[in-house]
């Protein structure tokens, strides 16, 4: 996660370097938490950690309105349309995770909806989704 990183498209100019830090850490310690939620899901089972690792930053980041630059997938030599798929997956274990929510999701639509809350609030979720 550290190495990609470097690929985050945070506007500094306007904010105070304190704030850019804290949202990259925050920004680190959702990712790191989405990691963990997908590879309790198996969905790293048998499978390169690179695309996974990228496609819950993508996941992070849009829920956050971070940019993330384009050729992060270039650089670490891994193909979009894995890191996509990898992406779907999370998502779809997401939006089966919430469904015990009152927020009305009921596919990956819904869980587009409510990302900010759910990256947000994923260690309840994962604690009601599991009881």
């Amino acid at each position: 996660i550290d190495r990609m990183l470097n690929y985050l498209e945070i506007p500094s100019l306007k904010t105070k370097a304190t704030k850019t830090m804290a949202k990259i850490r925050e920004v680190v310690q959702r990712t790191q938490k989405l990691l963990d939620v997908a590879i309790e899901a198996l969905i790293l089972e048998g499978r390169q950690a690179k695309p996974l690792a990228i496609a819950a930053l993508q996941i992070v980041c849009n829920a956050y309105n971070i940019g993330l630059r384009k050729h992060i997938m270039k650089d670490l030599k891994v193909f979009s349309g894995t890191v996509t798929q990898r992406r779907e997956e999370i998502l779809a274990h997401l939006a089966e995770m919430a469904v015990a929510l009152p927020l009305n999701i009921r596919d990956q639509k819904g869980v587009h909806e409510h990302l900010p809350f759910l990256i947000t609030e994923l260690e309840m979720l994962q604690d009601v989704y599991l009881a």
